[in-house]
């Protein structure tokens, strides 16, 4: 199965709780990715497996001095389009004016920390290089992995 990890920043708030505390409320939230897109062969493989039931994970990351802090939470939905989705997002996305921004979108479950163990298993799918690794070595925002 392949996932999904991608950088985050609490730029314009405490992401992983805003998020959350929408997720609380509707039951799911949805998660925006800035800048560069997921590949189409990448939706369509998560959509996929989706479908099939298989759990598909978003994992989300952020530096924190000199290790990363690791959230996860299955996908539920993915919207690649020119409009954002009407509900089910934290203010902070039409408060700060960034929908435009945003790539795509993922519905997700309440995001919730990941074990350590959990965080030294997840592999990037081209090199099965551990996710720990090129994250330190990587600009990268987006990483799909397994």
């Amino acid at each position: 199965m392949k996932h999904l990890v991608i950088r985050y920043s609490d730029k314009f708030g405490a992401t992983i709780a805003l998020h959350n505390e929408v997720s609380l409320v509707e039951g799911s939230v949805w998660f925006g990715k800035m800048g560069t897109g997921v590949a189409n062969r990448w939706i369509t493989l998560l959509e996929s497996q989706i479908a099939l039931g298989h759990d598909s994970w978003l994992y989300l990351t952020c530096r924190n001095g000199l290790k990363y802090n690791f959230h996860k939470a299955r996908i539920l939905q993915i919207h690649k389009s020119d409009e954002s989705p009407k509900r089910g997002l934290p203010s902070y996305y039409t408060d700060k004016k960034i929908l435009k921004q945003m790539s795509c979108f993922f519905r997700i479950e309440p995001l919730e920390p990941c074990a350590r163990s959990e965080i030294l298993k997840i592999r990037l799918a081209s090199s099965g290089s551990p996710i720990t690794e090129v994250l330190a070595a990587s600009m990268a925002g987006l990483f799909i992995v397994e």
